[in-house]
């Protein structure tokens, strides 16, 4: 089964998510199906676990299997660095060791949802708007050191769309098409070589952009 598309309103997102918080430990992973042109966030939960109709549609998992499965390349960091906009939800917060974060001190809100009170922590309070969790010497978010679905499901589900793999090869997307109803992303395949020249390309853009911000810093001061 998948999540449904988080569109509309703030609040109807936020109770999607507030959903998937409960069973993202089931979470599969997202892929892109080009079928139907859509992102989905998949789920395979044990049998007998509630899941709400109002979060999720099922979905046949050969469809799924034809999909490109988004990926995130080791060190990058781009969602989480700056401009993170990363959030947690009330229900998650009890699988965050309490060492890492005093949630009652971080800027919070609460949002009214089908009878239902939820409220929204923001992460995104470090420099330049730096998720908290972000390890930015090491490359990584602290809690890749725990259990996967200890992250925030915002940051389990989201990706850049950009580099993803299928049937165990790897791509990245090259471009976007307008196929006369909607745009289309176009994903080429890329060789054990390409990939490695393209986790290069990566790290050295990403030490001149920390460089390039803390310049920035020592000039601001």
């Amino acid at each position: 089964m998948c999540l449904r598309s988080l569109q509309g309103s703030l609040n109807g997102i936020i109770f999607l998510l507030w959903e998937a918080a409960r069973i993202k430990k089931y979470y599969v992973g997202t892929y892109y199906v080009p079928r139907l042109n859509r992102l989905l966030a998949v789920f395979k939960p044990t049998p007998g676990t509630y899941v709400s109709d109002l979060a999720f549609e099922g979905m046949d998992f050969s469809i799924i299997r034809d999909g490109y499965k988004m990926i995130c390349i080791p060190g990058c960091g781009r969602c989480c660095e700056a401009n993170s906009g990363a959030f947690i939800l009330g229900n998650e917060v009890k699988l965050i060791p309490r060492k890492l974060a005093k949630f009652d001190q971080l800027p919070s809100f609460t949002l009214s949802v089908y009878g239902r009170k939820i409220k929204v922590y923001r992460l995104d309070v470090g420099p330049r708007g730096r998720c908290i969790f972000y390890d930015e010497e090491a490359g990584g978010c602290i809690l890749d050191r725990f259990e996967k679905y200890r992250k925030p499901v915002i940051c389990l589900i989201h990706y850049c769309t950009v580099f993803a793999e299928r049937n165990g090869e790897r791509y990245i997307k090259v471009s976007v098409k307008y196929d006369g109803k909607s745009y289309v992303p176009v994903y080429r395949h890329v060789s054990d070589d390409e990939w490695e020249g393209i986790l290069r390309n990566l790290h050295k853009w990403k030490m001149r952009r920390i460089i390039g911000y803390r310049k920035g810093f020592e000039r601001s001061r």
